[in-house]
């Protein structure tokens, strides 16, 4: 894990990045895909299908990038927003974030 500091907009933020590494259909991008929207897998690909990105993906039901998501949290440590379906990579409300995930 890195953890620094970014000055953005005159104002710190702390930021955490994670990676997550695995045999396959150890359940990465499940993992991933749960963390990062908040919502349960359904047992047949649910939370996976949220990070896909290419039309193959979604056809062969199998990650097959390197992916980035941006979780923030306010002060008091709720989530402010969910990644965008298109994979915006920062969303326009990162100022107001304290954490950075």
């Amino acid at each position: 894990m890195i953890y620094k500091n970014c000055i953005f907009l005159f104002k710190i933020i702390s930021f955490l990045r994670v990676a997550v590494v695995g045999n396959v259909d150890a359940g990465k991008s499940t993992l991933l895909g749960v963390l990062t929207h908040g919502e349960l897998d359904n047992g047949r690909g649910f939370a996976r299908q949220k990070l896909f990105r290419h039309k193959h993906e979604m056809e062969s039901g199998r990650t097959s990038s390197v992916g980035n998501d941006i979780l923030g949290f306010d002060q008091e440590g709720h989530v402010v927003n969910k990644p965008d379906i298109n994979g915006t990579s920062v969303p326009e409300g990162l100022i107001n974030f304290k954490f950075v995930f």
